[in-house]
C-alpha cells in the first residue's frame, strides 16, 4: 500500500534525528572522561532531549505502523517487518564484524581471528544491534499477533504492558518495555481515528500551550533516576513503588514531551521557509540510515577523539558533521535497490507511508 508521504510527519521525524545527533553528540563527543563517568546525565540539554525524543519516534512509528498494517494479512504484515527491520539488523551486524576484524591488524582490538570469533561477533552484533529498531520489531509483532489471534482486542496489548513490569532488564528488555506503551497508544489513536475525532481539541493553540507548559514543569523533576539507562523497568528485586513511580513518571512526560513538540512543529509549518522545510522532510526520509550510521561515527570514531571536556561549538560542529555524513551516506544507498533492501529495509522516499 502506497501515498504521498505526510510532510509534517517527515519533518517531525527529522527533528527528532537531530536531537538523537545532538544528544549523542554530547555523550561521546564531549571527551572520554565526560562519557566514562556518565556526566552527559547531568547535563541541561540531553535531559531536555532524552525526557521525551525516542518516545516521540516510537509514537510515530505506531502511528504509521496502524496505517500501513490495516490492509494487509497476516505474512504480510510479518514478512514486510522482516524486510523492513530484521535484514538490516542482520546485513549492518555484518558491517560491525567487518569493523571488528580492521581493528585486529591495526592493533585497536586483542581478539583473535577465527571461526568462533567470527560466529560469535556476528551473532551478538545481531541480537545486540541498535535497540530502537528492536523495540519496533518486538513491538510491531505484538500487534501482528494480536490481530491474527485475538481479532485485534485491545485488551492481550495492556496485559502486555501489565507484564512488562515483570520482565528481567536485562539485554535491553527495560528498553523494549518502556517503548511499548507508546507504540500502543499511538497505534490504538490511529485504529480508533481519534486523529480526526479530536482534531479540533488537539490543533487548537490553547492546547498546544497547555501541553507546553505541562512538560515544562514537568522537566524540572527530570533527575538521574529518570532516564530508563539508570533505574530500569522491572519491579523484580526493588522497591516497587519507586520503580512504579519512575515509570509511570518517564511514560507522563515522554507522551507530555512528545505531543508539545508535535504541537510546536505543527504551528511552525505555515511560516517555515519552504527550502528549510524540503530539507527537513528529505532528512525525514533518511532517519532509518541516520540512526544506524551515527551509531558507527559515534562510538568508532568520535568518542576516541581527545576533547576537552563539553563545548557549544565542538558539539555544534559535531552535529553538523555527523548529520552530513549520515545524510550522505544514506542518500547513497538509496540509489541502489540492493542497498536500500539491504541497509535501509527498502524503503521508499517519495511515496510511502511507513
Amino acid at each position: 500500500m502506497t501515498k504521498e508521504r505526510n510532510p509534517y510527519l517527515d519533518i517531525l521525524k527529522a527533528i527528532t534525528i537531530i536531537f538523537v545527533i545532538i544528544g549523542h553528540s554530547i555523550q561521546y563527543g564531549s571527551g572520554l572522561e565526560y562519557l566514562t563517568y556518565g556526566g552527559f546525565l547531568y547535563n541541561r540539554v540531553f535531559v531536555f532531549i532524552y525526557s521525551f525524543h525516542m518516545p516521540l519516534f516510537m509514537l510515530i512509528s505506531g502511528y504509521l505502523f496502524a496505517i500501513s498494517s490495516k490492509e494487509k494479512t497476516f505474512k504480510q504484515s510479518l514478512f514486510a517487518k522482516i524486510k523492513q527491520l530484521i535484514i538490516p539488523l542482520l546485513c549492518w551486524s555484518v558491517i560491525t564484524l567487518i569493523v571488528e576484524c580492521i581493528k585486529i591488524p591495526l592493533g585497536v582490538s586483542t581478539h583473535t581471528f577465527g571461526f568462533i570469533w567470527i560466529f560469535q561477533t556476528l551473532l551478538s552484533s545481531f541480537i545486540g544491534g541498535p535497540w530502537f529498531l528492536w523495540s519496533l520489531w518486538w513491538c510491531s509483532l505484538i500487534i501482528i499477533i494480536g490481530k491474527k489471534i485475538f481479532k485485534d482486542n485491545p485488551i492481550p496489548y495492556f496485559i502486555v504492558c501489565i507484564l512488562s513490569f515483570v520482565l528481567p532488564d536485562k539485554n535491553n528488555i527495560a528498553v523494549y518495555s518502556f517503548m511499548w506503551p507508546f507504540f500502543l497508544v499511538a497505534y490504538l489513536f490511529k485504529k480508533y481515528d481519534c486523529d480526526t475525532k479530536f482534531k479540533k481539541v488537539y490543533m487548537h493553540k490553547a492546547f498546544g500551550f497547555s501541553i507546553l507548559i505541562a512538560f515544562i514543569l514537568l522537566l524540572r523533576y527530570y533527575n538521574f533516576n529518570s532516564f530508563i539507562y539508570t533505574s530500569g523497568f522491572s519491579i523484580l528485586n526493588k522497591n516497587i513503588l519507586l520503580q512504579i513511580h519512575n515509570n509511570s513518571y518517564r511514560f507522563v512526560i515522554g507522551l507530555v514531551g512528545s505531543i508539545s513538540t508535535m504541537c510546536v512543529v505543527y504551528s511552525f509549518m505555515d511560516i517555515t521557509p519552504d527550502i528549510i522545510k524540503k530539507v527537513l522532510s528529505y532528512i525525514g526520509t533518511c532517519t532509518l540510515g541516520i540512526y544506524l550510521i551515527s551509531n558507527y561515527l559515534f562510538d568508532e570514531i568520535l568518542k576516541r577523539i581527545p576533547i576537552p571536556g563539553t563545548n557549544f561549538w565542538y558539539t555544534s560542529i559535531e552535529v553538523i558533521l555527523a548529520l552530513g555524513i549520515c545524510v550522505g551516506i544514506t542518500t547513497l544507498l538509496k540509489k541502489f535497490k540492493i542497498t536500500n533492501i539491504l541497509f535501509l529495509g527498502g524503503r521508499q522516499t517519495k511515496k510511502s507511508i511507513e
